[in-house]
């Protein structure tokens, strides 16, 4: 067993990041708004982790793993632009003085950054 490999980090990332969409991202008080409270282009994040982790299970299931690689960084991506898109938009407004980041929208970034690391752990080449 040289090298095992562990994939299914990427699938795991995934599962994390749509958790904790839902979880607070923002706070002030007792005041607490999630990704999906927030809305709008946020959505993208969300639905790019249920990309990730269907990608993962639709090629694993061909045993085309390898295949799954780009789509999943691609899924990971839009999920992390949607998130700084939406972030530079938030630190830019007057509500940035107000509110402050919780462990929601960290967690979820967090979770793309797994998603995206678990690809270097796919097989490479049809192997």
């Amino acid at each position: 067993m040289e090298g095992e490999r562990y994939p299914i980090i990427s699938p795991i990332g995934g599962v994390v990041a749509g958790i904790f969409f839902f979880m607070p991202w923002v706070g002030f008080a007792f005041v607490k708004k999630s990704g999906a409270d927030t809305g709008g282009i946020l959505w993208l994040a969300f639905l790019a982790a249920i990309g990730i982790v269907g990608l993962f299970f639709h090629y694993n299931a061909q045993k085309a793993l390898f295949q799954a690689k780009v789509p999943i960084v691609v899924c990971a991506a839009i999920g992390i632009g949607s998130m700084l898109l939406r972030g530079v938009a938030f630190a830019s407004s007057r509500w940035s003085e107000v509110f402050d980041l919780e462990y929601g929208s960290i967690v979820t970034l967090v979770g793309f950054l797994v998603a995206l690391y678990g690809t270097t752990h796919f097989p490479k080449n049809g192997r």
